[in-house]
């Protein structure tokens, strides 16, 4: 009874707010439930509801029944805040739609009907943390109303929240929990992938919305999703451009550094990155292709080069990266366009200076020294040397070229064989493929003898058709035809009149800084016969044979002409600090077109005719030199040649006897052609 008056005499009081009160401290000296102390609370606010529960309460003894009576007036006080609610929330009137949503949650907290309604006012109002709550408390009931809405308003308070991720993952479970919202729910999701960046997330949230039946305007929902992923890769691409420009522009900075103090390497790969980070700058890609060119990367050079050319540049750096393709050739082009001289000084020992096949034409002169070897003597010499090359057109590239030689012995005995040549040549390369090549040539020299009495011995002239393959960047054949004429200028020298013909096949194999070539050459040297009449003393071995006291003329008929295969290896290869170095080994086997013999005339009139013998040489040379480059376009050589020949002719091999009816013994031979040269040498360049 005295519960029953205590909430009776709170209800009488003509206030609401006093009754409520009231209710409150009586219900603190009750022993109630709490959810039931709630009930009774929001049941004092209203009126008719504390009439209801006073008339009820009236008839009431039992304390059980009591509160059920009670507690089932505040479930009907919950249901109709809840519906004010939502009541108002639809005329959007937000604050009361919150205030009857919160008056029904006093009431029923689990109402989840409620709290949607209470996140839905609060959203509206800008406040998504606090409706996230609210939402979060409804999706967390078992028997949670609508949950795929639930999810859906999750979804929108946690974008507003910029918790991107976690709002598409509310979205994708409300489209997996309420059909009917699938298709909007998706698109929400594709917004919201997109919003974070996840711009294949959100095209492929786009492609389930359209696969979903929707509502009308769907359509109009994917396209306008689909316009903003389209917009928004465009700003990425924009923006990633933008980046990757400022990082190209750094490396390529980097790249300037490097390549202005010859780090070529470092440069390579500074500017590598710059054209991978900015592929549409041409400068770059120019930059990277000269790097590599200097480090004898020829494919990227090439590669390089060629796409800064089809980018676009200015008109200097085209011509820079046409220069540099030109580089690249293996032919003409690769020495360059323009003016180029070369100027050399040389001074070292020639042990065997009468043998002059290095670098001259072959002279047989009569000997000053022992026969066979020891003709050696100090010596200097001076290269001048010019050229000027020339594209014409596209296709064709054109060379004219000027050389001098002078070597000048020291001994005094050997001064009259120094030598001056004089050479032009003039060649033109058509390049019929990129990687194919013809050319033609004509080259003419003029050969001097002598210091004092300087005078003139044969001039040639003659014509060259070639043919290179470049069946890869590092691998090219060659194929090279010449005919030539030679004309002595004296009647002294008419046996060095005559033709010759060279076929020479060349392979070169091509590494960053080294170069291998191996050749091969077939020549024939049609030039004529000396015959000496000079007396000299016959051997015993041929007096024992022949009556030598009546021998009154002698005639030496040595033959000049010879058909030859040369075959030969050289390696060259560019060293740290630009130090250049080579070596060449060769060896050559000789045939002579004719025999010689020795003509003997007795003073009867009677002739014998001995030591018929056709000559056989074999011969080796080899070389190495090294170059270290100076300041100022000088350059400082070393250089050591040798050439060893083995000949079938060699007066120096002694034989017992000179049989008849040949009469044949090397004593009587000509001379001893088998020979060692060698020559050491060192030499100052200057190259503009």
């Amino acid at each position: 009874m005295m519960f029953v008056w205590c909430v009776l005499a709170t209800m009488a009081s003509p206030s609401t707010t006093g009754s409520v009160t009231a209710v409150q401290a009586a219900l603190t000296r009750i022993n109630l439930p709490a959810a039931e102390q709630r009930a009774l609370l929001i049941s004092a606010a209203s009126p008719s509801t504390s009439v209801a529960a006073q008339t009820a309460l009236t008839r009431l003894n039992p304390a059980a029944e009591q509160r059920a009576l009670l507690i089932s007036a505040a479930s009907r006080s919950a249901t109709d805040a809840a519906a004010t609610a939502r009541t108002a929330l639809a005329q959007g009137d937000l604050k009361e739609a919150e205030r009857a949503a919160l008056e029904a949650l006093a009431i029923a907290p689990n109402d989840g009907g409620a709290l949607l309604t209470l996140g839905l006012a609060r959203f509206k109002q800008g406040r998504p943390a606090d409706a996230l709550e609210a939402l979060d408390q409804a999706a967390a009931l078992p028997d949670a109303p609508e949950p795929g809405l639930i999810e859906y308003d999750r979804g929108s308070c946690l974008t507003a929240l910029g918790r991107l991720e976690e709002a598409e993952q509310a979205f994708l479970r409300a489209a997996a929990r309420d059909p009917a919202l699938a298709a909007v729910a998706e698109v929400s999701a594709g917004l919201a992938a997109l919003d974070a960046g996840a711009i294949e997330r959100a095209r492929a949230a786009a492609d389930r919305a359209a696969a979903h039946p929707g509502p009308e305007g769907l359509a109009a929902l994917v396209a306008d999703l689909r316009a903003q992923i389209s917009s928004a890769e465009r700003r990425a691409a924009d923006e990633a451009a933008a980046r990757a420009g400022e990082q190209a522009e750094a490396a390529a900075g980097e790249g300037m550094a490097h390549f202005g103090a010859e780090r070529y390497a470092e440069a390579e790969r500074s500017f590598l990155l710059a054209a991978e980070l900015d592929p549409s700058d041409g400068m770059h890609h120019l930059l990277a292709g000269a790097s590599a060119f200097h480090l004898g990367h020829r494919s990227t050079a090439r590669e390089q080069l060629e796409e800064a050319l089809r980018l676009g540049l200015d008109q200097a750096a085209s011509s820079a990266a046409r220069e540099y393709l030109d580089g690249l050739s293996p032919g003409l082009r690769g020495k360059g366009a323009g003016l180029a001289a070369r100027a050399t000084m040389d001074i070292g020992v020639d042990t065997n200076a009468l043998e002059s096949g290095l670098g001259f034409p072959e002279l047989q002169g009569p000997r000053r020294g022992p026969p066979g070897n020891g003709a050696g003597s100090p010596f200097a010499s001076a290269v001048l040397g010019a050229a000027y090359r020339r594209g014409l057109g596209t296709a064709l590239f054109g060379e004219l070229t000027y050389t001098l030689d002078q070597v000048a012995y020291g001994s005094p005995l050997l001064a009259p064989d120094s030598r001056q040549q004089h050479a032009l040549a003039a060649t033109l390369e058509l390049s019929i493929h990129p990687r194919v090549r013809l050319s033609l040539g004509a080259q003419s020299d003029v050969l001097f003898l002598g210091l004092r009495e300087f005078h003139g011995i044969q001039w040639s002239a003659g014509a060259a058709a070639a043919a290179a393959v470049d069946e890869a960047d590092w691998l090219t054949s060659r194929l090279k035809l010449e005919a030539g004429r030679k004309s002595a200028l004296s009647s002294a020298y008419s046996e060095y009149t005559g033709g010759r013909i060279d076929a020479t096949l060349a392979q070169d194999v091509r590494w960053s800084r080294a170069l291998l070539t191996t050749w091969y050459r077939f020549r024939e040297e049609r030039i004529g016969t000396r015959q000496e009449t000079e007396l000299r003393p016959l051997p015993p071995a041929l007096c024992t044979q022949l009556s030598c006291d009546q021998v009154t003329e002698q005639l030496q008929v040595i033959p000049f002409a010879y058909r030859s295969s040369q075959l030969a290896v050289t390696a060259a290869g560019i060293f740290p600090n630009r130090i250049r170095a080579a070596t060449e080994l060769g060896l050559e086997w000789r045939s002579y077109l004719a025999d010689s013999y020795l003509l003997l005339t007795f003073a009867d009139g009677s002739t014998v005719e001995a030591d018929r013998r056709r000559r056989q040489d074999l011969r080796i040379t080899s070389s190495l030199t090294a170059a270290f480059p100076l300041a100022g376009g000088f350059e400082l050589g070393v250089r050591y040649d040798s050439s060893t020949a083995f000949s079938n002719v060699d007066s120096q091999i002694v034989e017992p006897a000179c049989e008849a009816p040949d009469y044949s013994c090397h004593q009587l031979d000509y001379g001893s052609q088998s020979f060692q040269k060698q020559v050491l040498s060192i030499s100052i360049s200057y190259t503009r």
